[in-house]
């Protein structure tokens, strides 16, 4: 049986009304990425009027919606207590964000430097995580949290923290192009490492030098082993994550000649899971 995937793009402030339409037009899904950064990240009038201005557009909106949460500079697991508790913060206004939107599951990133040589550290990472996110998974209960790799030269730091907090609306968020430019290891090597752990996958293309943000098949990833690698799941939801449209059109396009097609039917206010095994 082939993989059902969910498709979903980008969706930030500027342009929105065509990305929308986009979105309409070709049956996909939108991951909010407009409280990334910006004024919204600071000014809480800002952040409201835009979160009552995207509730209202997307009230109509019937296929998935997921958020991408701030990420930039935050550490859960800073040793020093009012950074950490800062990044606790945003993490939870950004939850709060996603419930309002009514986004299924939310994506952060784990934050974990692997050039950091000091012992303790890897273990004090896990441990605050763990320690954070059992409280969240409690306190929000209704959307899973998809945790991003991103420096991360492997998975096992997500394995460690995963079977130490062992909830099922906690996940990862598997970007390929990440894994591509700072694993050790090739993109179908991590999903079939992670397979249980996989909640939501980000793709976009790159020559494993850099996170360009290419469309599908304009680099060197070995896309034709991840749709492989995938065939091991009922259901997959991914980001194409391209910010401008004729990059989105022409991944599809790449994709429909793979013969990796979107979902037929749409979502509608239904929690689907992304990667279910058979």
């Amino acid at each position: 049986m082939a993989t059902e995937f969910t498709f979903l793009i980008p969706l930030g402030w500027e342009g929105r009304d065509e990305r929308l339409a986009f979105a309409r037009r070709h049956g996909l899904g939108v991951e909010v990425t407009a409280f990334i950064g910006g004024k919204a990240l600071n000014d809480s009038e800002i952040r409201g009027s835009m979160e009552g201005q995207l509730e209202r557009e997307l009230s109509t909106f019937k296929s998935m919606k997921t958020l991408h949460g701030a990420f930039l500079d935050l550490a859960l697991h800073s040793p020093d207590a009012r950074v950490a508790a800062i990044s606790q913060s945003r993490i939870e206004r950004d939850i709060l964000t996603a419930r309002r939107l009514g986004c299924e599951k939310i994506v952060f990133h784990l934050g974990f430097n692997p050039l950091v040589p000091v012992s303790r550290y890897r273990s004090e990472l896990i441990k605050a995580h763990a320690e954070f996110w059992a409280y969240v998974l409690a306190s929000y209960p209704g959307i899973t949290i998809c945790l991003e790799n991103q420096w991360e030269s492997d998975w096992s730091i997500f394995g460690e923290l995963f079977d130490t907090v062992q909830h099922p609306r906690l996940g990862m968020c598997l970007d390929v192009a990440h894994a591509h430019v700072h694993g050790h290891f090739s993109s179908k090597a991590w999903i079939r490492a992670m397979a249980t752990h996989i909640s939501h996958m980000h793709w976009n293309d790159n020559w494993g030098d850099r996170d360009d943000h290419l469309p599908l098949g304009a680099g060197n990833i070995d896309w034709s082993s991840i749709f492989d690698a995938c065939r091991a799941w009922k259901t997959a939801s991914v980001t194409l994550e391209m910010q401008d449209l004729s990059s989105l059109q022409r991944s599809l396009s790449f994709l429909a000649r793979q013969g990796v097609l979107p979902r037929s039917e749409r979502v509608s206010g239904t929690t689907t899971s992304a990667l279910t095994p058979p």
